[in-house]
């Protein structure tokens, strides 16, 4: 993350015009790309359309219980409302991750999909529990932590789901005569299986969170590492969903670039002048 305001907002710029300039440029080549690539059926396709979403339901699920644990509000309204919508947070991730699953395998996968994030929800609430013992300053950088993963994981599911809404784009695949394609500004039928943005991009970027948790050690160029690594799995993610004929490139950079600048904006904010929490004190 960058330290200075002046390092912030350059950054921030060049993200914002590189996400303009392949707008651009792939506005006019949408249809033409998603046809070369076109393979309905492939392993590469199915493979990534299964997991690019999966690690999604687990940051929400992380986040919220952290943050509903750790928070504490001087209001009974304010804290009324805030468990309402972590709550709601939690249980929309949760069916979300679990419809994948059932989707992408079979259908009695969300069974032990539902066990899982039970048992993941018991060892988080155990986590913070041990976050409550801390040291004011460690759990004041964990709940920072558990912000950023929020409003990453809210931008991907929440954030993206909105905007589909909104454009209603039709699918490739679904496009029963090539006249039938519109381009990404066009506002279609009110739809939430649409088009634009890519959810599966979106959400597979979330893995760049895993950066995060080396910070909780103090391995920095770690996080880097990872933080790099999870933009090539969202990368690969998105190439398998324009092979399978689910996305249009103006989709996927969409998708990929809510997500990740969710991920840049909350952590500079939240993080860029924080210390790393010591999980030396929850030994």
């Amino acid at each position: 993350m960058p330290h200075s305001k002046r390092e912030y907002r350059i950054i921030l710029l060049s993200i914002i015009g590189v996400y303009v300039a392949l707008m651009a440029v792939f506005t006019f080549f949408d249809y033409q790309i998603t046809d070369s690539l076109f393979h309905l059926g492939t392993g590469f396709g199915r493979v990534f359309e299964a997991i690019g979403p999966m690690f999604m339901p687990w940051f929400m699920i992380y986040a919220t219980v952290g943050l509903i644990m750790q928070l504490k509000f001087q209001r009974k309204v304010s804290r009324v409302f805030a468990y309402i919508g972590l709550g709601f947070s939690y249980l929309y991730a949760t069916f979300m991750g679990v419809m994948t699953h059932q989707h992408s395998y079979a259908p009695w996968m969300f069974v032990p999909s539902i066990v899982l994030y039970v048992l993941f929800t018991v060892f988080v609430a155990f986590l913070n529990q041990r976050f409550k013992k801390a040291s004011k300053e460690t759990r004041k950088n964990h709940i920072a932590i558990l912000f950023v993963m929020f409003i990453v994981a809210a931008m991907s599911l929440m954030g993206v789901d909105i905007v589909k809404c909104i454009f209603g784009r039709v699918r490739y695949i679904n496009l029963t005569d090539p006249s039938d394609f519109k381009y990404w500004f066009y506002i279609n039928k009110f739809d939430f299986n649409s088009s634009f943005p890519s959810g599966h991009a979106a959400r597979a970027m979330t893995t760049v969170c895993f950066s995060l948790i080396p910070l909780y050690f103090g391995k920095k160029k770690l996080a880097v590492a990872i933080e790099v690594l999870g933009i090539a799995f969202a990368i690969t993610v998105s190439i398998s969903r324009m092979v399978e004929g689910m996305h249009y490139p103006t989709d996927i950079v969409t998708g990929l670039v809510m997500t990740y600048l969710a991920f840049f904006i909350s952590g500079y904010h939240f993080l860029a002048k924080k210390d790393e929490p010591d999980c030396q004190a929850l030994l």
